[in-house]
């Protein structure tokens, strides 16, 4: 678990959100910090943090005459995009702020519903964009709800969470 910094700052108690050093006469601004914890790294400190309000992305699609899909992608800019087909519905960061998305990996779990596009139950980098979709296949709804965990690659502590359900439909 990463560590949290306070300060006392004129009698209120404030999180330190950057650091920051003199390098030489050149700010730099630090974005981990490790320790060495009975000869295993630790990392204690990082600038960066996984989106804890990114809860639930819900994406629906419909169309009358032809199949139509509802796409998630998790994208290496520190975004989600939600696809209705072809159109872009919403954005959502991931990460806090942007920069080191190669750093982390995610994987999807199937939730309930019908079985969806992408790879499901292997950790996926996030050095590169990451879709699941679900597409029609006649008249009618299809359901599916999948869980995207993320966390920094070689770890297993789940920084963050979210839900995707997926609806479309064929009428």
């Amino acid at each position: 678990m990463v560590a949290e910094r306070w300060v006392n700052g004129s009698g209120t108690a404030r999180k330190i959100r950057e650091r920051w050093v003199n390098d030489g006469g050149t700010a730099r601004k630090i974005k981990e910090r490790w320790v060495n914890d009975g000869g295993t790294a630790r990392c204690i400190y990082r600038s960066e943090i996984v989106n804890p309000n990114l809860t639930l992305v819900t994406i629906s699609s419909w169309r009358s005459n032809q199949d139509t899909s509802a796409i998630l992608a998790v994208r290496p800019d520190g975004s989600v995009y939600a696809y209705d087909l072809s159109i872009l519905t919403s954005v959502t960061p991931w990460l806090i702020p942007p920069g080191n998305e190669a750093s982390y990996e995610c994987m999807a779990t199937r939730i309930s519903g019908q079985t969806v596009s992408g790879t499901v139950g292997s950790w996926l980098s996030l050095g590169q964009e990451q879709f699941w979709s679900l597409t029609t296949t006649g008249v009618g709804v299809r359901l599916a709800n999948i869980r995207i965990d993320i966390r920094l690659i070689g770890t297993t502590t789940i920084l963050g969470s979210f839900t995707v359900s997926f609806m479309v439909e064929r009428g």
